[in-house]
């Protein structure tokens, strides 16, 4: 089984095209929420 990375998880998890890329992901127990950050890397 392949390892990914949190970025990769929710690159893959959110079927994003090539031009979209997470930067972040920040998870929140306490606020219940996880917060993506994504970079639009195509032109």
């Amino acid at each position: 089984m392949q390892s990914l990375t949190t970025t990769a998880h929710y690159q893959q998890l959110l079927g994003l095209p090539s031009t979209w890329m997470v930067e972040n992901v920040d998870l929140s127990m306490t606020a219940m929420q996880v917060v993506i950050r994504l970079v639009y890397t195509g032109k």
